[in-house]
């Protein structure tokens, strides 16, 4: 068994695999690693999907109140986002707000990966309308679609900033989410996301796209890589520090940010310092 403290990380191969696998039913909804639940989470829900080919991830479906963002890891296929298809590859993310019905459709010849967040939204109801049974591919692609690469990187808050070099691509912003916060985050070699700190309320969720990171938490170094998540709990002091040779990059979920929330920040050892700041 696990030490206590590493259900705050994970590999995603340690995380426990349900579903259906294609030679039982070619038209079930895959297989997929419930990260949430590992975790020990409170807001989100977050699995990996493995959908195979001519699968869909779920029946077409809509909700009252819960919002969803999928992250294509791998693989390419079509997104049905109300009465339109659209296709999609690794590197793009699609936001789903309320009253959207939509479905993930791995239309290729390999499997498709994907991370599927949602939030736990209190009296949701799921409606299951009738799927369009030849939804057009618009020559526009949904503002609920963005890929990765595409949203430019916004530094502002880290310019300069005594603990390194790291360039934020704010995904929520560019895909009008409300209810969460979203970003991606590309890391220099050598630098960390952020100062030692940790939160009294907020609470984080980092996935590893790519690259070789250690995560402080707590004082206990943790090496992860591609594909691995970590979950900075409130109250948990953490940073993650890029150790590869190449930016690392990281899908860092939170609910929103509280007004006047109180963050503490540490040096390495752990000592409580003042809020870092820029030189000069």
């Amino acid at each position: 068994m696990r030490e206590e403290a590493s259900k705050y990380w994970l590999r995603l191969d340690e995380v426990p695999e349900a579903g259906i696998d294609p030679s039982e039913n070619k038209a079930g909804n895959g297989r997929w690693r419930d990260l949430s639940a590992v975790l020990g989470m409170r807001t989100f829900q977050i699995d990996v999907h493995t959908i195979w080919p001519g699968q869909y991830y779920a029946p077409y479906h809509r909700h009252s109140q819960q919002l969803e963002f999928f992250a294509v890891l791998a693989g390419r296929g079509h997104v049905l986002i109300g009465q339109e298809r659209h296709a999609v590859r690794a590197g793009d993310c699609v936001y789903f707000p309320p009253g959207i019905s939509h479905t993930l459709h791995n239309s290729s010849e390999l499997p498709l990966s994907a991370l599927i967040f949602a939030t736990n939204a209190e009296g949701d109801a799921v409606e299951y309308p009738q799927m369009p049974a030849a939804a057009p591919e618009p020559a526009k692609r949904s503002t609920l679609i963005a890929r990765i690469d595409d949203v430019p990187e916004e530094n502002a808050r880290f310019d300069g900033h005594p603990w390194g070099p790291r360039f934020v691509r704010p995904l929520g912003k560019a895909l009008g989410v409300r209810g969460f916060e979203v970003d991606a985050q590309d890391v220099a070699p050598g630098a960390y996301n952020a100062s030692h700190h940790r939160h009294a309320v907020l609470e984080e969720f980092f996935f590893i796209l790519f690259g070789n990171v250690v995560v402080l938490d707590e004082g206990v170094d943790v090496p992860l890589e591609r594909w691995c998540a970590y979950y900075a709990a409130p109250g948990r002091r953490h940073t993650i520090k890029n150790t590869g040779p190449r930016d690392a990059r990281l899908l860092i979920f939170s609910n929103p940010t509280p007004p006047d929330e109180p963050v503490s920040y540490f040096d390495l050892q752990g000592n409580e310092i003042a809020k870092p700041q820029r030189p000069g």
